[in-house]
């Protein structure tokens, strides 16, 4: 195609060479007429698009080579110079390595405490068990409030630590003998209420607290209708009410930007 040009007379359907014929013998195409001129233009101008922008492309190839030689050798890499949109991709981040230890640290000291809590028992009175453990959930609450506007990820890490070492505080209360004529579930229930209103008021100031705060919500909720059912039926649809309860909850925090994510 590239000795013809937009008038010659050749085949915009196929190609081939028409001659001075009304239709293509190979393609049976019309070659007469308004039509059959202006596909042939378009035709011819698609082709010499598509082998500028070829040639544009081998071009571009070659000067990024050509870049990349001349970085190395002058000792730099092509990192630096990436065009935009195409920044180097890393395995990790160092905010998602932080929060990722935090976390972590943050779970193995609530499993100490709990292990506190359980062995404590045998060793310590009453006055030193609930001490030590209300003085831990302080201390946490306290550091992360503390750490909220300059070390916002410390200030989550510690937040979640305190809501875990309240609800091993709850453990503890159970353990002490308070309220003893509770069944084990009406007394999480109560409990996993307790935590989800602290972390609902956390959730103020606390992005993690708002996923926290459900999440306790639905299980005090579920909870609390095993509690009070009787019948397998009325379980079911205790557990129905409480689900379109948290749908219903849902849709109207869904509007709120600051919750939308939980």
């Amino acid at each position: 195609m590239e000795e013809r040009n937009a008038t010659a007379t050749w085949c915009p359907g196929c190609g081939r060479p028409g001659g001075e014929v009304s239709r293509c013998p190979s393609c049976g195409l019309p070659q007469a007429g308004a039509d059959a001129d202006r596909l042939r233009v378009v035709v011819w101008r698609l082709h010499q698009l598509g082998e500028r922008q070829r040639a544009l492309q081998e071009e571009t190839a070659a000067l990024r080579r050509e870049r990349d030689r001349l970085l190395q050798a002058l000792g730099h890499g092509t990192a630096a110079v990436a065009p935009a949109g195409t920044a180097a991709r890393r395995e990790s981040r160092p905010e998602m390595i932080r929060g990722v230890l935090l976390g972590l640290g943050s779970v193995l000291v609530a499993i100490a405490a709990l292990i506190f809590a359980v062995v404590a028992w045998v060793r310590l009175g009453d006055l030193g068990r609930a001490g030590l453990l209300a003085a831990a959930t302080l201390v946490a609450a306290a550091a992360g409030a503390a750490t909220r506007r300059r070390l916002p990820a410390t200030s989550e890490a510690l937040a979640g630590l305190a809501l875990a070492l309240l609800l091993v505080d709850w453990y503890a209360l159970r353990r002490g003998g308070l309220g003893g004529g509770w069944s084990d579930t009406a007394w999480w229930a109560l409990g996993s209420g307790a935590g989800a209103a602290v972390a609902a008021v956390a959730a103020r100031w606390l992005r993690l607290q708002r996923v926290t705060a459900p999440a306790l919500a639905q299980v005090s909720a579920a909870l609390a209708v095993l509690v009070v059912a009787e019948a397998s039926w009325t379980v079911g649809v205790g557990l129905a009410l409480a689900a379109a309860a948290s749908a219903a909850v849902g849709g109207w925090l869904g509007g709120r930007a600051g919750w939308r994510g939980a």
